[in-house]
């Protein structure tokens, strides 16, 4: 195996990029756009929290790994530290902390977002690694790995945009933001348990999915987190006001409509075993986003170059959900049937 592809597999780059790195990226470019900062200190901003997130990720994602080895032999899932011993995932995570703090003491952050930073990453350790482990100790697991992978990061570039660009956001901000971000962390890894039901019971790991029958782990997320993200993203909506983000909301759905009517796809609002992508997930992940970085070009039409970049990284993205449009057009006489039968049926 070649060195970059070694360092792919540790840090799983298209897992955190495709699931959690936009939606933070969201929490920075919405502080953006009530600022004047120059086009200069946004990039060194932006990087900056980019390569946080990116570093997190690679902690978090060491941490998982080193934790789950005997687990990972026995299903004969590929893991990087089978055979490694315990010397090197502690270099590597303590090297990714270290790079963190360079550039926290770099701004010259107050100690306030250190310590909620370096909380983060210890909320990782009582996740993974044993004797804690409490990825292993049902409900509370779930929701301690929403806390660390949506909720503080969250509020961390917020707290880290608040100071960098001198804004002063409301208390009920961060509390609206703490609470959506924890609900959509909860909702991912329920769902990510879920994925891995089969090998987790197979392999007598107990986490709070394999530990439940039937549908008894969606309903609790149904009756509780999806609709407390459901309500302040909706309050979010109505208060930022925005014909660009309501655009954006407006092809989601229409997309979600497209893809039931002509392929047959259903509108997964927790999990499917066949189809992978949740209800809004796209909009956090590419529309909300792009919306933003569109709204600060449209203000100040010298972050172009940052529209171009922002869309040259979500390209993949793009051109997959253009050629899933594409499909569902030749596809449109289903759509048209399905219609036909919904009509005659009422």
């Amino acid at each position: 195996m070649s060195f970059p592809q070694r360092v792919r597999q540790i840090g799983r780059f298209d897992q955190w990029w495709l699931y959690k790195i936009p939606m933070l990226l969201s929490v920075a470019l919405l502080s953006l756009t009530q600022s004047d900062f120059s086009l200069k200190e946004t990039s060194v901003l932006l990087s900056s929290i980019l390569l946080l997130l990116v570093v997190g990720g690679i902690y978090a994602y060491i941490l998982n790994d080193a934790s789950d080895i005997e687990e990972d032999m026995a299903s004969d899932k590929p893991n990087f530290f089978i055979g490694k011993g315990v010397i090197l995932p502690c270099i590597l995570a303590l090297s990714c902390y270290s790079i963190s703090l360079l550039v926290m003491l770099f701004w010259h952050l107050p100690w306030t977002l250190i310590a909620l930073h370096t909380i983060n990453y210890a909320v990782f350790i009582v996740y993974s690694l044993k004797p804690l482990r409490v990825k292993e100790r049902g409900y509370t697991g779930i929701v301690l790995g929403g806390l660390g992978d949506a909720c503080l990061p969250s509020l961390f570039v917020l707290g880290f945009c608040s100071y960098a660009l001198e804004i002063s956001f409301a208390l009920e901000t961060y509390v609206a933001l703490g609470l959506w971000s924890l609900a959509i962390g909860v909702k991912y890894m329920t769902w990510h348990q879920m994925m891995d039901k089969d090998r987790d019971i197979k392999n007598g790991i107990n986490t709070f999915v394999s530990q439940q029958e039937g549908s008894k782990a969606p309903t609790l997320v149904y009756a509780l987190w999806w609709p407390l993200e459901l309500l302040i993203f909706a309050l979010f909506m109505i208060k930022f006001t925005s014909a660009i983000l309501w655009i954006a909301v407006t092809i989601q759905v229409s997309l979600e409509l497209l893809r039931w009517l002509c392929m047959g796809r259903p509108i997964v609002i927790l999990f499917d075993a066949k189809h992978h992508t949740i209800i809004l997930q796209e909009f956090y992940e590419l529309f909300l986003p792009l919306s933003l970085i569109t709204i600060i070009t449209y203000h100040d039409s010298r972050y172009w170059i940052l529209f171009m970049i922002f869309t040259l990284l979500f390209l993949p993205k793009i051109v997959r959900l253009l050629s899933e449009i594409h499909i569902a057009f030749k596809m449109r006489h289903h759509g048209l049937k399905r219609l036909q039968n919904i009509w005659c049926n009422d």
